[in-house]
C-alpha cells in the first residue's frame, strides 16, 4: 500500500528539473518552458519581523502559491506518479 501526502505538497515540488520534465513530457512548447522558467528563476521572498525587514531569500523548490497557473502545474507534475503508483499495483482496486 502506498499514499501520498498532499500536505505542503505545493512547497516540495522541485521547481526546475522535475517540472520542466513533466512540461517537455506533455508537449509544452520551449518558448514558453523558457518564459516560466525564466520568471521562476527570480522568485523570491522578503522576510519581514514586526515591520522591519530582514532580506531577500531566493525561492529554489516549490510552485508559487496563489498564481493562477499553479494547480496546472501541480496536476501535471502529479500525473507521471501516479502512471508510475498504478504500473506498480500500489493502489486500492
Amino acid at each position: 500500500m502506498v499514499w501520498i501526502d498532499y500536505k505542503k505538497a505545493y512547497d516540495m515540488v522541485p521547481i526546475a528539473e522535475f517540472v520542466n520534465a513533466c512540461l517537455e513530457l506533455f508537449g509544452v512548447a520551449e518558448n514558453f518552458r523558457t518564459f516560466l522558467f525564466g520568471g521562476m528563476a527570480n522568485w523570491k521572498l522578503e522576510l519581514t519581523s514586526c515591520g522591519q525587514s530582514l532580506g531577500d531569500v531566493d525561492v529554489r523548490r516549490g510552485i508559487f502559491q496563489g498564481d493562477s497557473l499553479s494547480p496546472l502545474l501541480f496536476v501535471l507534475c502529479m500525473i507521471p506518479q501516479t502512471s508510475v503508483l498504478r504500473e506498480v499495483k500500489a493502489c486500492y482496486e
